[in-house]
């Protein structure tokens, strides 16, 4: 058995594969290729890191979203700011995860996130 995911925004923007599998992936990974130019430029013995475009489902209320056609529905995820661009653009200083000088969101529970509301899966696709 197969299923038919499809990615929504990013650099596979509309593009459909069908993967073998029973249950839609957490996460779902395409490698990128390097504009021609600097592939064509790279020295080659130096082996160069393989980018990488994230895509997480669509959930709609908690349930994984569907195409009209039963695709399964996968936006991108763009890829964490590093350090140097934060600088950059101007962006204060991140420790521990929350910009220097902050505290929690006034509505995060002191502690931080319980085990509880912590989503280790998706839940079962919603029948047709």
């Amino acid at each position: 058995m197969s299923i038919t995911i499809r990615f929504v925004g990013g650099p596979a923007d509309g593009r459909s594969y069908v993967i073998p599998d029973t249950e839609p992936p957490l996460l779902y990974q395409i490698p990128m290729l390097p504009p021609l130019a600097e592939y064509l430029a790279a020295p080659l013995d130096e082996p160069a890191p393989i980018a990488k475009a994230d895509y997480e489902p669509l959930l709609d209320n908690g349930w994984p979203s569907r195409a009209d056609d039963g695709a399964y529905l996968y936006r991108h995820r763009p890829g964490r700011v590093t350090p140097e661009d934060r600088r950059s653009l101007g962006m204060p200083a991140v420790r521990h995860g929350m910009p220097s000088g902050s505290g929690p969101p006034s509505w995060m529970p002191r502690g931080g996130r319980s085990a509880r509301s912590v989503r280790t899966s998706l839940p079962p696709a919603r029948p047709a």
